[in-house]
């Protein structure tokens, strides 16, 4: 509303103090894509903004993780605006807004997050909206066991005969692995010395090695060594099956996430066919069977949930209700540090 405030706000008809109009200044900078930045910038004539802040901001955001509503303010009135289907969009602008608000800053306050669990439970989906959001960096582990399991399948050290150990561990050596920024995707790709191979080790046919090929204990050392340089500055999003009991047992939030073998199946069994995959669904189940009794039951760094790990089943949850969850118990972390 414009003029003194009082037809909307009677209790709260004082001008925007400094602090407020910063605040304001904030949300002018990055409105949702739907709506324009209205003009009160110019014409400073908006005094019901104290009241949107403290009540909106401070009272409910802090109690619940995503707001389901906006109030959006026009030349002469509020309007309360539903989000649709960009909540987590709107949810971080609104995280910033209160961070502002209260004087504390998210992005400065770095934490290491550590997601394990079993093999196609989202753990990297998650990671990644979760990264995107926080702007941090998103280490995808398992892309770079599959990356050595390429190089070992391509080399000739990795058939249904058997894994050729000894040559594979000898040539680690010159095993280059990196992450690059795909800028059109929006993810980073991982490449192995020097070539993209981000589509080529999501197949089936290198999921049928690398549980193998992971269970290495030179292999493992090597990798965990790489990662645990990625995190010296915090800020990072990893998942794996070690990232919180083996290579940060010092992070400040675990997740550790389970599924159906059969709901995980299907889910692995529904990527494959994106990449053209001809496989069966029992195919597929079977896979996801063995890999869970290797990983559990190799001698370094099995898979279990850490002590400290909150632990989530995602078997009925969508994407977007996963991720409010872990995003929920993220901020609520970074929170607790400030």
């Amino acid at each position: 509303g414009y003029g003194n405030g009082a037809h909307l706000f009677p209790f709260r008809t004082e001008k925007l103090s400094p602090f407020a109009q910063m605040v304001l200044l904030m949300w002018e900078s990055m409105p949702p894509p739907f709506l324009k930045p209205p003009s009160f910038l110019e014409r400073g004539l908006f005094y019901g903004f104290k009241l949107i802040g403290e009540f909106l901001l401070k009272d409910i955001i802090l109690d619940t993780h995503i707001l389901n509503f906006l109030f959006v303010v026009n030349d002469s009135e509020i309007v309360r605006k539903p989000i649709f289907n960009n909540r987590a969009f709107v949810a971080k602008r609104l995280f910033l807004l209160k961070s502002f608000f209260l004087q504390t800053d998210p992005i400065n306050k770095k934490i290491i997050i550590a997601i394990d669990g079993f093999s196609s439970t989202g753990k990297s989906t998650v990671a990644k909206q979760l990264a995107n959001y926080l702007s941090y960096l998103y280490v995808d582990t398992g892309a770079m066991y599959r990356a050595v399991t390429l190089f070992a399948m391509q080399e000739g050290f990795v058939s249904e005969a058997g894994i050729k150990t000894p040559i594979l561990v000898d040539a680690l050596p010159s095993i280059k692995l990196h992450f690059k920024f795909n800028p059109e995707m929006g993810i980073a790709e991982i490449y192995l010395n020097g070539k993209n191979v981000e589509g080529d080790i999501r197949h089936l046919e290198v999921a049928r090695f690398v549980s193998q090929v992971a269970a290495i204990s030179e292999v493992r050392e090597k990798l965990v060594e790489q990662q645990q340089k990625m995190g010296a500055e915090k800020g990072i999003v990893m998942d794996g099956r070690d990232i919180g009991t083996v290579v940060f047992p010092q992070a400040e939030l675990k997740v550790f996430m389970n599924a159906s073998a059969h709901e995980r199946a299907m889910r692995r069994f529904l990527e494959l066919q994106s990449y053209k995959d001809n496989v069966t669904f029992q195919e597929v189940f079977e896979n996801v069977q063995e890999r869970d009794r290797i990983d559990t039951t190799r001698e370094d760094s099995p898979l279990v949930k850490a002590n400290d790990a909150i632990e989530l089943n995602n078997s009925e949850l969508s994407r977007e209700e996963q991720f409010e969850i872990i995003l929920q118990l993220a901020q609520d972390r970074i929170r607790e540090l400030q």
